[in-house]
């Protein structure tokens, strides 16, 4: 094993906790073995099924038979899953499941409907980046949605996911989405040398010109620089890989190619005799003999290629040619192969030389993705010591292939948006019963890679609540209630399409087509019945129908046969059409698309009759390969119909479409379907073995050995004797050849980890420690460790300080910016050997970063120096407030899982409620979060965008904008604060504990909440109860106390502690306002003496109302809001604002003059200073552009106010550290809670007031209101 292989799975949460494990590294690296030995270990130590998917048929065939060839003797059945073979006895009687995508998504959907998904011990996803392909990833993220979902929900369930691919940019956020652990490599045992040839000139990775081609002096070669290099490689007994882009261009080249060798071999030169030397006559032959046994024969091409071994691959051979060239490249029989670039990803055919003919595809760059794919197979583990790719461009083509060369891969993204592929996923999950609630859907959408990706809760419950109203639309799925509980349960025709593994729109057009053909169906022929099974995707195979060729055909078919045609929509007019070219209408897609596949399904016919496959292919103008395609997929697609009429309960056309799966696969007529049970046959034996009277399988095991061999000899040509005994002594040969496997070792001696050594340095306050981001770390040092850090520095703080941008920078960000080193065009010399940046592995990859993380913190000290002589102070306290945060997280808070799941159920329940009560008033049923329904049902709609916002609901004044107004405050409450909530509190087992992440980098610098965030937990509210209870006359209020379900541990108390319109003080303490000084300077409400002063009434007069607009008013100034802003808050007009605004200046004048003079100051410095001369630097405050400069003055006032509110906190934080061991548990801005020994609690109280209160000094008391309780939601006042 390689190191990087040992060092993946000495990981115990992967080898024994089973946890999901995504991993990378180059193509020959190894990475198949890590999963075939997880693999292993889950069948034979946990006694689990494993499936495994990879993408393409050949190469599910391929891994079936190694892995039945290794295992087979341990007692370990692994089987194949592909197209329409299922092995006998199906998943149940399998240990390894290899499949495709589609196979295994069906094999998901069978445990989870059945209840026996506890089976499933792991599953094995081989090239994960297909999550990106536009048209087969989705179902791939359905898959592991699934799985995701499932094994979240049940506790005793474990189910591995280990996925492998090629290094993606966004590994890192397809591991956080799978709860993977993540490990990276970037080692290749061969290397890979990657060149680009343009004209006659080599050239490298960095568009260093390297060296030129070598010319020949022989006229035959012609300059033929593709011809130079098959000589060169062949000549040191190595073999070449060519990947064209068409199928034309690999016949072409491989004929030119052999032409070629032709003449060089007929030469008594140097160049000849290196031809007949390295071309191995006898295992050419063996390989023409081969092909001769194909049911299609020897094709006259391939003869005189192969000849001088050469061949070519694309789908365009049959399966059988196509394994028989496979195998003769692997034996070195063919030395140059020229594919499509479909070889790259469908088989592992490795070579010495890999040559790119081309890198333009149809006009455009080929993808990036195609070309790794391409150079990945130069170089043979155990065969070569290096590979080579040559990317063979124009002159006009250098840019693309450089690009080609340098580029990165894109990003892998949800496939799963649009609305059919959702309405999938949400189907499958309730046709198979494990989810039926709208509230399961909702948590299952969340498992989603789409959802993980773009975070937006509100668009996800639009495209979930869209996709249910459409199912039910359609009959997939009917609404159950179950009491109060609204439950969705697939229909019949949601189970047929489930069963079938179709997708709703393909399932309901079959459903149409079905219906239509129960009422009429000819069967004069197997025509109209082999046309519903043709695929709908058979439209997107066909490029170019030749339609004078149909136009012939229809003219020359029975009148059974077009009467099939007319029934299913073809018309003679829509060929001729199509014959005159005058048929460009988007509008006849549909007409075009059956007229496709009807033109597949004479083909089909033809095939099931046993007409030879290269005379069907000559008579339908296709590619013998292609058409061999379509008949699997029809094979296939057949089995699906019948899966899907079966569900139906359709018994009489489940009968007639059965026996087509077989007739398909096969190309039988429906007689030999019994003989063809025998796996040894094909379909020309078994028509000689019917022909010859035996007409089943027991007829055949009766008979004598002797007769059975006279049948079956009349089904091949005759070959001589001696002929015979070379094929026996050639398979004697193949039989006796022994396997050699190549493996490599490595010895190397065990290493001591020094534990205590590493806590010994961490908790050193002598030392300092430089870090880019202490509370990315502080969790994991902590829990590893045991041990709190000692005297830091932090990068990304210190960095923060000088440009207070919402942004944290990268090694290679800050390297350039104080070092000069871009660290992704840099070459870093290791062990004599150059690397690039994204080439290095972990160990070298971090100790170039803790290189430059040195050099950095010496740079950057330098920096801070020179701003102001406060800027150390206030990183050291921002330092230490990053330390505490960190043991916030680390230690977290407390959630009562009962009370939750409790209160989700209260909460469902009363959205349920008040919708009912709606739908009954309005007498329809309308979508709560659509802007537009709610305004039609309130009557607002006047035929353009209606805002429904909460001000415009209250200003209706009606009980329907009430009812509106309290559900959405229910469901805000589900999809920001409980599902988060609930998710995150169900992956933590010990102690029910969360932990919030905190962001320190905000450009105010007030210390914000993410994952989930509590910040915004709303405080408790009510509903009349008349809206949630049949008796409407009552005047209760029902409670909603979120908050409720965080409870202290036992044996503490939490205690917060809140500052008292701190933002108003600071505000007061800046203007000097003499009236609001009087104001806080007195022990009265604050905002009621405000209202009373600026409205000009006595306070006793003042009502909640005027307070509340006062409130606003204040807050509207300090978050520097507009008229506009502002008349929405109030809910008044925008010239009333402006005159409550213009009121409110006149009676404070102070503030007015304040803020005029921050922002010309900020005008001349550039910047604005906080409380503790923290800067914020506003760059557009001198803009021309008015909304930019509006804009940067509001951000003037606010960051001044509000920043200067956060160092306050923060620096009350520090202060209580100091003081006292109690531990935060949750930072609320101006609001810190803590959880203390109920013992302490008194001493605390004083401790925490005292600190608070003197953390700095203003030009008016910061008064704190202590507040104590078991739990956060029962807090209640200490005085």
């Amino acid at each position: 094993m390689f190191d990087w292989q040992v060092e993946c799975l000495s990981n115990p949460k992967v080898l024994i906790d089973c946890q999901n494990l995504l991993y990378s590294a180059p193509t020959s690296a190894g990475k198949t073995l890590v999963a075939e030995l997880l693999t292993i270990k889950t069948v034979l130590e946990r006694q689990k099924k494993v499936i495994i998917i990879l993408p393409f048929v050949s190469i599910v065939r391929e891994k079936m038979f190694y892995l039945q060839d290794i295992l087979s003797s341990s007692g370990i059945r692994v089987e194949g899953f592909m197209g329409s073979q299922t092995p006998p006895g199906g998943l149940q009687a399998v240990h390894i499941a290899i499949c495709t995508i589609e196979k295994a998504n069906s094999l998901i959907n069978k445990l989870l409907d059945e209840g026996n998904i506890s089976e499933l011990g792991a599953v094995v996803v081989d090239e994960l980046h297909l999550l990106g392909d536009p048209h087969r990833g989705y179902i791939l993220e359905l898959l592991l949605t699934k799985i995701k979902y499932t094994a979240s929900k049940l506790n005793d369930l474990s189910i591995q996911i280990i996925g492998m691919s090629a290094t993606l940019p966004n590994l890192k956020m397809l591991a956080d989405w799978l709860e993977a652990h993540l490990f990276i490599t970037e080692f290749r045992p061969i290397p890979l040398i990657e060149s680009c040839l343009v004209g006659d000139k080599y050239y490298n990775k960095k568009g260093e010109h390297i060296g030129m081609l070598c010319k020949s002096n022989l006229k035959e070669i012609d300059d033929d620089s593709v011809l130079l290099i098959c000589l060169e490689t062949i000549k040191s007994s190595c073999s070449v890989l060519i990947f064209c882009m068409t199928k034309n261009r690999c016949e072409n080249l491989a004929q030119s190619i052999a032409s070629s060798f032709f003449k060089l071999g007929c030469m008594n030169n140097e160049q000849g005799m290196i031809l007949r030397e390295q071309l191995k006559t006898s295992s050419i032959l063996e390989v023409l003999e081969q092909l001769k046994g194909c049911p299609v024969g020897l094709d006259p091409v391939l003869k005189n290629i192969i000849s001088f071994g050469v061949a070519y691959h694309h789908a365009g051979l049959t399966f059988d040619e196509r394994d028989i060239i496979e195998g003769a490249f692997k034996s070195g029989a063919v030395r140059v192969l020229v594919a499509t670039s479909t070889l790259s990803s469908g088989v592992n055919l490795p070579a010495r030389k890999v040559i790119i003919r081309c890198p333009m595809f149809q006009k455009q760059p080929i993808n990036i993705l195609t070309y790794k794919q391409m150079v990945g197979r130069a170089g043979r583990m155990g065969k070569d010591t290096k590979g080579e790719s040559i990317l063979i461009c124009t002159p006009n083509e250098q840019k693309i292939g450089f690009d080609l060369m340098m580029g990165d891969l894109d990003p892998v993204k949800s496939c799963i948006e649009t609305e059919d592929k959702f309405m999938r996923a949400v189907l499958e999950m309730i046709a198979s019963q494990d989810v039926c609630t709208e509230e399961q859907l909702d948590l299952y959408s969340k498992s989603t890679l789409l959802f993980s990706q773009q975070s937006l809760h509100p668009s996800q419950n639009f495209l979930l609540n869209d996709t249910l109203k459409e199912l039910v639309n359609y009959e997939l799925v009917r609404i159950q209630k179950d009491g109060e509980e609204i439950r969705y349960v697939a229909t019949s025709l949601g189970k047929a399409c489930l069963s079938s593994s179709m997708s709703p729109n393909d399932g309901i057009s079959l459903f149409c087509e079905l219906q239509k053909a129960r009422q009429c169906l000819v069967l004069e022929t197997d025509l109209h019945l082999i046309y519903l099974v043709t695929p709908y995707s058979v439209s997107n195979q066909w490029n170019n129908i030749d339609w004078l060729h149909l136009l012939t055909l229809w003219e020359s078919l029975t009148s059974a046969m077009k009467r099939v045609g007319e029934l299913v929509g073809v018309q003679e007019s829509f060929i001729i059409r199509c014959l005159r070219g005058t048929n460009k209408n988007n509008n006849n897609q549909n007409k075009l698309n059956i007229h496709k596949r009807f033109y597949t399904a004479l083909a089909l016919q033809d095939l099931v009759n046993e007409v030879p496959l290269s005379e069907v292919a000559g008579k339908f103008q296709c590619a013998r390969g292609f058409l061999q395609g379509l008949q699997q997929a029809s094979a296939t697609f057949a089995g699906m119909v019948t899966s899907f009429c079966h569900q139906l309960g359709w018994k009489n056309m489940e009968m007639i479409i059965s026996q087509f799966q077989d007739r398909l696969h096969f190309g039988i007529h429906s007689e030999l379907l019994e003989l063809m049970k025998l796996s040894s046959l094909n379909g020309v034996r078994a028509r000689t073995l019917f022909n010859a009277g035996f007409e089943t399988v027991a007829s055949i095991a009766s008979a004598e050995v002797n007769v059975i061999e006279n049948a079956l000899h009349k089904s091949v040509p005759f070959q001589s004797e001696k002929q015979r005994d070379e094929d026996d002594m050639s398979d004697l040969r193949k039989r006796n050849k022994i396997k050699n496997i190549w493996i490599t070792g490595y010895c190397g001696e065990h290493e001591q980890i020094f534990k205590t050594k590493m806590s010994e340095i961490l908790s050193n306050d002598s030392l300092q420690l430089d870090m880019l981001s202490i509370k990315t770390y502080y969790a994991e040092i902590k829990k590893y460790f045991g041990v709190n850090l000692s005297y830091c520095n932090d990068v990304s703080l210190a960095e923060w300080l000088l440009d207070s941008e919402e942004k944290i920078s990268t090694i290679a960000d800050l390297a350039f910016k104080y070092c000069d080193l871009d660290l992704q065009k840099m070459e870093i010399k290791i062990d004599n050997q150059i690397k690039s940046y994204k080439s290095l592995n972990m160990h070298e990859m971090n100790c170039l970063r803790a290189w430059c993380l040195c050099d950095i913190v010496k740079q950057q000290e330098k920096k801070i120096s020179q701003e102001t002589l406060v800027m150390e102070k206030i990183l050291n306290t921002e330092i230490q407030v990053c330390k505490i945060l960190g043991d916030c997280e680390y230690h977290g808070i407390t959630v009562d899982k009962d009370l939750v799941s409790r209160f989700l159920i209260d909460v469902k329940n009363s959205q349920e409620i008040l919708q009912k009560k709606a739908f009954k008033i309005c007498g329809y049923h309308f979508n709560f979060n659509s802007s537009k329904d709610v305004a039609k049902v309130l009557g607002l709609y006047k035929g353009r965008k209606t805002s429904t916002r909460k001000s415009v609901l209250s200003a209706h004044n009606s009980p329907m904008s009430s009812i509106i107004i309290y559900w959405r405050k229910l469901n805000s409450i589900l999809t920001k604060s409980l599902y988060p909530i609930t998710e995150q509190a169900c992956v933590y087992t010990e102690d029910n504990r969360i932990s919030p992440s905190y962001t320190m980098y905000t450009c105010t610098g007030r210390i914000s909440m993410h994952e989930p965030n509590l910040q915004n937990l709303p405080r408790k509210f009510t509903i009349p109860a008349n809206y949630l209870c049949d008796n409407e006359s009552c005047d209760d209020v029902i409670e909603f106390n979120c908050r409720k379900i965080f409870r202290a541990a036992p044996g503490y108390v939490f205690i917060s502690a809140d500052y008292c319109q701190l933002e108003m003080r600071i505000l007061t303490h800046f203007s000097k306002d003499v009236t609001l000084t009087r104001i806080m300077g007195s022990d009265v409400d604050v905002f009621k003496s405000i209202a009373a002063s600026w409205s000009g009434v006595p306070e006793h007069e003042v009502d909640e109302d005027l307070r509340h607009k006062a409130k606003q008013l204040c807050y509207g100034i300090l978050y520097g809001m507009g008229n506009r802003t502002l008349s929405q808050h109030l809910n008044v007009t925008e010239l009333e604002a402006a005159y409550f605004m213009d009121m409110f200046y006149k009676t404070y004048p102070s503030i007015k003059v304040f803020t005029a003079s921050l922002i010309e100051e900020c005008r001349k410095k550039g910047y604005v200073e906080t409380l503790m001369k923290r800067r914020r630097y506003l760059p557009n405050i001198n803009s021309s552009v008015p909304s930019k400069r509006s804009a940067a003055e509001r951000q003037a006032v606010n960051t001044t106010i509000q920043g200067s509110a956060a160092d306050i906190a923060k620096s009350a934080m520090c202060s209580i550290q100091q003081s006292t061991s109690s531990r935060l548990i949750l930072q609320m801005h101006d609001e810190l809670i803590y959880e203390v020994p109920v013992n302490n609690k008194q001493d605390f109280i004083v401790i925490l007031k005292k600190s608070m209160e003197n953390t700095v000094r203003l030009n008016v008391p910061l008064p704190v209101k202590i507040k104590c309780g078991q739990t956060w939601g029962t807090m209640e006042d200490v005085k």
